[in-house]
């Protein structure tokens, strides 16, 4: 699907520019804190894979998050944290029309992320629907406001 020019310039590794407007696939590069969100921008469907282990089972569901308030369709790996948030769309090869993701079970890693990506690149609509289901689904449980309204909640219960 890459034109073969792309496809060595990705081999290359190197952070130069690239004209990759036409590619159906844009690497991007980890950016600065305090503007690394803006990769959001640039694609539309968030790729989130994750081995299955104690060490990642302890990690925050933060990319589910981004993807979220970003209204992006997300790929990810059937495993903690992102099954905290995430409903699987497609349940034993059938529509669950309350999933706001594609998941993957660690056990089907091999076929699994090609098949939904071809799955969303064939049904633009599917991609904007999951991305409004899981922006649904985290915007109001992890706003700045709730959060905040939270930690205000915790710590007053410490202090009595």
């Amino acid at each position: 699907m890459l034109t073969e020019k792309y496809k060595n310039h990705l081999f290359t590794f190197a952070e130069t520019p690239y004209d990759d407007e036409n590619e159906p696939y844009r690497r991007r590069w980890t950016k600065e804190i305090n503007s690394y969100a803006t990769n959001y921008n640039t694609f539309d469907i968030s790729l989130a894979p994750l081995v299955d282990s104690l060490f990642n089972g302890n990690k925050s569901q933060l990319k589910v998050i981004e993807a979220g308030f970003h209204k992006k369709a997300i790929i990810a790996s059937e495993t903690d944290p992102y099954t905290l948030d995430l409903i699987s769309a497609i349940d034993d090869g059938k529509l669950n029309s309350k999933g706001n993701a594609l998941l993957v079970n660690p056990k089907r890693n091999h076929k699994d992320w090609a098949k939904h990506m071809k799955r969303l690149i064939e049904n633009p609509n599917m991609v904007e629907d999951l991305g409004e289901r899981l922006y649904e689904t985290v915007k109001d449980k992890y706003s700045l406001k709730k959060v905040c309204q939270d930690r205000v909640e915790f710590f007053k219960s410490i202090i009595k």
